[in-house]
């Protein structure tokens, strides 16, 4: 057996991903990528030495799909431009991505408005703007592709769609989190770290779980227990998550009582997380201001989905994408994409309560620009789409968008 083939089959059948044959200039790209991106894994966020030793499911999320079996962009035909960004910034980050024609408005017309789900008794879908059904419909396309190819999961990215050019590590830290609120107690199977989670799949999600109980909060090097180890993705088995969500605008953080009565309460804290920005530059858009008074700088938290906004970048699993493509295309419509994930992982409006986790600050971020260069993404230290000009030169000299000695962001 080759090197390559003992590589490809010494990880899961769900989490593997293809690699054609390539020519002499793939070969050289691929070099002078690893390259930039060995250096790049020097400027990873600090270890965590009780789980980075010997995990080669883990290390899957320094694959080309970030741990995934594939990644979709959803790109209109009309905006090539983003199409050749995305395209460019994926490569110098050693990411393989796939391109889904979006759904433009011209094409949203009586016809189309006819076959969308039913909504609430009283509400007229039909008064919606053309862009809310374009919007629900590019994202059941990518959804469609997730259950119509049966991959084991996949990441759905928007095209505007930024990150650090720490990513693979700063999602390799991000596995261990999620890990750590689905898996259950080692000895168990139905146990878990967070004690509001075993509560939730006890009422099978359809009762709120929160009264009387108070949310439960642990450093990720200090986990209170041991889980079981996951067998076939590296954010835990698919079998225990529906989605992933990595890029938003905004989320609130689930507390007793909250608007989100169905959301466990658990949440794992990275601390002196350098990839993070200080809370001083933290962009809460629609988070409220739970995160940034309550957290010290460079605190990355994971936590349940709670009334989450924008659907920049988010994964599914099989199981996930089979119940989502359900939710979106046949139980219910009533607007845009991000409005109605953020009512299927809050459980409300007739949806039941899918098993959805998020990250604060969030690891993709949308892009802003000023003119037609890149200006800022909020929330996003080392922006890989301000910084392609060094990455296509093998420079690691990075701009800082937004330094901590600074109450402005960087240039």
């Amino acid at each position: 057996m080759s090197e390559k083939m003992a590589f490809a089959h010494s990880v899961p059948p769900s989490v593997t991903w293809r690699d054609a044959r390539g020519s002499r200039r793939v070969w050289l790209t691929a070099l002078a990528a690893l390259l930039v991106l060995g250096t790049l894994y020097s400027f990873s966020s600090h270890p965590i030495p009780s789980m980075h030793a010997s995990d080669a499911l883990l290390d899957t999320v320094m694959n080309e799909t970030l741990g995934f079996q594939k990644i979709f962009v959803i790109n209109m035909h009309t905006q090539r431009d983003r199409q050749d960004r995305m395209l460019l910034a994926a490569k110098l980050s050693g990411i393989k991505v796939e391109f889904i024609d979006a759904v433009t408005t011209d094409q949203v017309d009586e016809n189309f408005r006819n076959i969308v789900p039913p909504a609430d008794k009283g509400f007229d879908a039909k008064k919606l703007k053309d862009k809310a059904y374009a919007s629900w419909r590019s994202h059941v396309n990518a959804i469609k592709a997730i259950v119509e190819q049966d991959l084991g999961s996949a990441l759905i990215l928007e095209d505007d769609a930024d990150w650090d050019v720490r990513l693979k590590t700063q999602l390799r830290d991000w596995a261990i989190a999620t890990r750590q609120l689905v898996q259950p107690r080692m000895g168990t199977t139905d146990q878990y770290l967070d004690p509001t989670y075993s509560r939730a799949n006890y009422t099978k999600y359809n009762e709120p779980i929160q009264k009387g109980l108070n949310y439960t909060e642990w450093d990720i090097q200090s986990p209170p227990g041991q889980i079981v180890p996951p067998t076939d993705c590296a954010y835990g088995d698919l079998s225990r998550w529906d989605v992933l969500w990595a890029g938003h605008c905004g989320q609130r953080l689930a507390m007793p009582g909250s608007e989100c009565l169905k959301t466990p309460l658990g949440r794992v804290a990275m601390f002196d997380d350098e990839t993070a920005v200080s809370t001083q530059h933290f962009a809460n858009y629609w988070s409220g201001s739970d995160y940034k008074n309550t957290y010290k700088n460079h605190t990355r938290l994971t936590s349940w989905s709670c009334a989450q906004v924008c659907n920049t970048a988010y994964a599914i699993s099989n199981q996930g994408a089979k119940r989502l493509f359900y939710d979106y295309s046949m139980k219910r419509f009533d607007g845009m994409a991000d409005a109605m994930l953020r009512q299927i992982c809050d459980g409300t409006h007739t949806f039941d309560l899918r098993t959805c986790l998020s990250v604060t600050p969030p690891l993709f971020n949308q892009y802003a620009r000023k003119g037609s260069y890149f200006d800022i993404t909020p929330n996003i230290r080392w922006s890989t789409l301000k910084n392609i000009p060094q990455l296509t030169e093998g420079s690691t000299n990075f701009i800082e968008s937004w330094p901590d000695n600074s109450t402005k962001r960087g240039h």
